[in-house]
């Protein structure tokens, strides 16, 4: 089985590019790098025109390149991401229990509704995006719903993965004393005064920064992201939804018996692996639990070009 990898970067590193061709470019069969805003002549790069807090957006603009990759599966991942290599070889399919009937990969997709899903204001505003014709933001997107999958399709895929799609709570008056008027004004067309209100679409959310997608849905995927980002939809929002939406099964961490390493990279209380030299980072690579995807977040970024000793010309195997 040939699996292509995709690294995106939320802001320019070219730098960080090197490293991963000698980490990763004898393990995968292709590389794909996707850069906001910075052109680039290397052959394996992409330059997208989006911000960050849109990065859905990079795969419907990268798509032809996407396309082309001569494998059949592509692993997406933030490039503050570090895989364990273990897990891409010749025993990808057995341990992530992939097959044909596998449309797409993610460690875990959560409910959009819990009992503190406030905490994150980004739901918010993603709340905004679905209220009425055209958004709360007048987005000028007239009939999103024609282009989204039907809801009542969305909330089976969400069932047939465990996945409840539930009412919201209205925030306690604490809360509401925190929020902006902007974000007071989607409460008030979200709840219309009511105690509990049901999601404006079937929504979820989940880590995005790790992901993959078999070759024959790369194209609706690219389709669904792209009009997720079109109406400014937060991409740990959009980028499950996209892949939940696709034709067949999707797998998650807890189905294969993997796991991952994520921290929060705001979270002022961890410790963050800052390597300085290529080889420290190849020995946290070699120290992961068997069982590990990744590591989040790892700063490549801190790693010295001259002491890796890689330079931007270096051809991929």
């Amino acid at each position: 089985m040939k699996l292509g990898l995709c690294v995106f970067f939320n802001y320019p590193f070219p730098a960080n590019m090197p490293i991963w061709r000698d980490l990763y470019g004898g393990i995968f069969s292709e590389i794909i790098f996707i850069q906001p805003l910075v052109r680039s002549a290397e052959r394996d790069v992409v330059t997208v025109y989006r911000a960050a807090f849109n990065f859905a957006g990079y795969f419907s603009d990268a798509r032809t390149a996407l396309e082309s990759m001569d494998v059949d599966a592509v692993v997406f991942t933030g490039d503050d991401c570090v895989l364990n290599p273990a897990l891409f070889g010749s025993d990808f399919a057995t341990r992530f229990r992939w097959g044909p009937d596998v449309s797409g990969f993610i460690p875990e997709v959560l409910p959009f509704a819990h009992e503190k899903w406030l905490g994150n204001r980004h739901k918010l505003s993603v709340l905004g995006r679905f209220i009425g014709d055209y958004g709360l933001y007048d987005q000028r997107i007239q009939g999103w719903q024609q282009h989204l999958p039907d809801p009542a399709r969305l909330l089976e895929r969400y069932r047939s993965i465990h996945v409840a799609v539930d009412d919201l709570r209205f925030p306690t008056d604490e809360e509401i004393e925190k929020l902006t008027g902007t974000q007071r004004e989607i409460i008030r067309r979200t709840f219309r005064g009511n105690s509990s209100a049901p999601q404006p679409y079937p929504l979820s959310y989940a880590i995005s920064d790790f992901f993959i997608v078999a070759k024959p849905h790369l194209a609706e995927f690219c389709h669904q992201a792209g009009l997720l980002a079109a109406m400014n939809v937060f991409p740990e929002a959009a980028v499950p939804m996209a892949l939940v939406s696709l034709d067949g099964t999707l797998r998650q961490a807890r189905d294969c018996g993997l796991a991952f390493q994520w921290t929060y990279g705001r979270n002022r209380d961890a410790t963050f692996f800052v390597p300085t030299s290529i080889d420290e980072l190849r020995d946290c690579i070699r120290k992961q639990p068997e069982n590990s995807i990744f590591i989040h977040p790892v700063k490549m970024s801190s790693i010295r070009r001259a002491e890796a000793n890689i330079t931007s010309d270096t051809p991929q195997p």
